[in-house]
């Protein structure tokens, strides 16, 4: 649920660079500079979408696998 959130922001950047990409003129780098804040949003930087989809990725609260115990262990 958190990571779909965090990526949320990247994709609709990454859907505006598409819809600009056929702008001609201005469009083009108007899309290549939301395509650089797709790039920058997804690095795993402090406080970016990158490091909470990560966090989030990382974070498996449906893992129910039980400890191994190994013998003679206190």
């Amino acid at each position: 649920d958190d990571a779909a959130i965090a990526l949320c922001g990247p994709l609709v950047n990454a859907l505006i660079a598409a819809t600009l990409w056929t702008v001609p003129g201005v469009g083009h780098w108007l899309a290549i500079y939301n395509l650089v804040l797709v790039a920058s949003n997804l690095a795993p930087l402090p406080g970016s979408d990158g490091r909470r989809a990560f966090t989030a990725w990382n974070q498996n609260p449906a893992d129910t696998r039980a400890p191994v115990v190994i013998a003679g262990d206190k």
